[in-house]
C-alpha cells in the first residue's frame, strides 16, 4: 500500500497593486470611525475591529478597488508608522520655534528631515493621511 502525499498548498501571496492616495483617505477615514466610535470605542476583539474598518472601506471605497481586510490591516500599520515618525519630525521643528516661518515651511523643514532620518533616504509620501489624522487623539 503506497502513502499518498499531498503536496503543501501555497496561500496566494501574490502582491496586489500599491495603494493610491484616496484609497489611503478612505482607509484613514474608515479607521478614524471605527476608532472614534463612543459606543463601540476601543472595547473591540481586533479582529472585529477590522471587519468594521474593512465594512466602512468598503462602503466608500474608490471604483475598481479590491482590498481585504489583511491588504487594509497591513497599510494601516505603514501609513500608522510612517504618519508617526513624521510627527516626530514635525514636532521637532515646532520645538525650534523659528520666528517668520510660516506652517507650510515648517511642513517643508520636516520633510526634510524625515527624508534626512530615513534609512532609505525616501521622503514622506503620506501627507494626505498626516493631514488627515494630525488633529486626531488617540
Amino acid at each position: 500500500m503506497q502513502s499518498q502525499v499531498t503536496p503543501p498548498v501555497k496561500a496566494n501571496t501574490k502582491r496586489t497593486r500599491n495603494f493610491t492616495d484616496k484609497e489611503d483617505e478612505v482607509l484613514v477615514a474608515a479607521w478614524l470611525h471605527a476608532s472614534m466610535d463612543p459606543i463601540v470605542g476601543s472595547e473591540q476583539k481586533h479582529a472585529t475591529y477590522w471587519n468594521r474598518i474593512h465594512e466602512e472601506y468598503e462602503l466608500h471605497k474608490p471604483q475598481g478597488s479590491e482590498r481585504n481586510v489583511n491588504s487594509i490591516s497591513h497599510r494601516w500599520s505603514v501609513v500608522k508608522e510612517q504618519v508617526g515618525r513624521f510627527c516626530g519630525c514635525y514636532e521637532q521643528i515646532m520645538h525650534r520655534h523659528e520666528s517668520g516661518k510660516t506652517e507650510q515651511d515648517k511642513i517643508v523643514d520636516a520633510l526634510k528631515l524625515f527624508k534626512s532620518q530615513d534609512k532609505t533616504n525616501k521622503g514622506f509620501v503620506l501627507l494626505h493621511c498626516w493631514n488627515m489624522l494630525r488633529f486626531e487623539q488617540s
